[in-house]
């Protein structure tokens, strides 16, 4: 008698499973994350009435996460996508001008993040660097006409002039 009043009220502890209508399953946590998406980097442009922002999200299919460069007028009635690459666009900076946007990606070669450069008023981005390794961080001169860049050079791999180095001495050369 007592097995019996223990397992009616165990049973009547155990949540009630859902349902799922005919022919369909019913959504899993999985699916909630592959809709999310990351809105991050805000640059608010020099006259103020734009903001260019990433827009990250997840591709479930190549388990990959993807950021694209969006912007939106101040008083949010415009938001324009400005890139829609497969590989991620990052790290958006208004020229102090206010003409440009330069960003961050590894298009078109997938050897690192290079620089390129978009009209804000549209049209095709164009690459400007192609350094070994790539790019990681970049800021605008005040004049809106150079970029200072980041870049991480491989030293192990840099050329060296191998007919002044003695290769018994346990010195590092000078960097």
């Amino acid at each position: 008698m007592h097995l019996i009043l223990v397992s009616l009220a165990i049973g009547s502890l155990a949540p009630a499973r859902a349902q799922a209508p005919a022919g369909k399953r019913l959504p899993t946590s999985g699916d909630f994350v592959y809709r999310l998406r990351s809105v991050s980097d805000p640059q608010l442009a020099p006259g103020g009435d734009w903001v260019a922002y990433t827009v990250t999200t997840i591709d479930s299919a190549k388990d990959a996460r993807d950021a694209d460069i969006w912007m939106t007028s101040w008083d949010g009635t415009q938001t324009i996508r400005l890139t829609a690459s497969s590989e991620s666009e990052t790290s958006p900076r208004w020229s102090p001008d206010g003409r440009s946007l330069a960003f961050l990606s590894g298009r078109q070669d997938g050897k690192g993040d290079q620089v390129w450069v978009l009209d804000r008023r549209g049209g095709e981005a164009q690459r400007l660097t192609t350094i070994k390794g790539g790019v990681d961080a970049m800021q605008w001169s005040p004049d809106s006409k150079r970029l200072l860049l980041v870049a991480t050079l491989d030293l192990d791999t840099a050329k060296t002039d191998t007919t002044k180095t003695d290769t018994t001495s346990t010195e590092k050369p000078p960097v």
